[in-house]
């Protein structure tokens, strides 16, 4: 069943005053953080950091205000799972092109330019009691349709952040779309498959069980 994006956009997430900050400061409606970004909340710092040489980018960053688009944290420990995980692309060729290709499909809620302004962040729809499974089959999936950019596989954790960005024309799904989800259960069955079959087959010697198929 799919869901709607008011159901993604009106989830909470939290808030951090800087990217190494343990506690969050406070716990936003994604609809008014994703506000933030579109309105340049941050934008004197995005300024700054998108003027910075490569090698102090990284330092600066650190220092940034960030969120955490999977749902709300304690202790930077995932404590409520809202079913999203950031997709991240760097040193794109196109940025708006790869952003608006990236927020045409169906898995994805939210597309806008990174930080940096050389690369291209969204948020994706996953199951969120499945969380490894279905983001390694977003990764997948995402690493199929865009072979030619690159696509940073660090923040797909529960509890990763994810760096305010400044992009006026970000892109927003409406609210009653409805989402696809990654739910990474191919991918369960695939690995039970290859269990199974590699697993030594059982002989029986006894007559009771000579014509009998053992079905794992």
């Amino acid at each position: 069943m799919k869901t709607q994006a008011s159901t993604y956009l009106g989830s909470y997430v939290s808030i951090f005053e800087r990217l190494d900050q343990k506690n969050q400061i406070d716990n936003i409606m994604l609809s008014d953080v994703l506000g933030w970004i579109k309105f340049g909340e941050f934008k004197d710092d995005i300024e700054t950091l998108r003027k910075l040489s490569s090698h102090k980018k990284k330092d600066y960053k650190t220092g940034m205000n960030a969120f955490s688009p999977s749902g709300t944290l304690s202790n930077r420990k995932i404590k409520n799972h809202i079913g999203l995980v950031q997709r991240d692309f760097d040193n794109v060729r196109n940025p708006e092109s790869l952003k608006r290709s990236l927020f045409m499909d169906d898995h994805v809620l939210m597309a806008c330019i990174s930080p940096r302004g050389n690369g291209v962040k969204g948020l994706c729809t996953i199951n969120p009691g499945n969380h490894k499974s279905a983001t390694r089959e977003a990764q997948e999936y995402f690493s199929k349709a865009y072979p030619l950019d690159r696509m940073d596989t660090a923040p797909m954790s529960a509890h990763s952040l994810f760096i305010f960005s400044h992009d006026p024309e970000i892109m927003i799904k409406e609210s009653s779309t409805k989402m696809k989800t990654f739910t990474g259960d191919d991918e369960i069955v695939s690995l039970r498959t290859s269990q199974s079959q590699t697993e030594p087959q059982t002989q029986h010697t006894d007559t009771a069980h000579r014509h009998r198929f053992i079905c794992d």
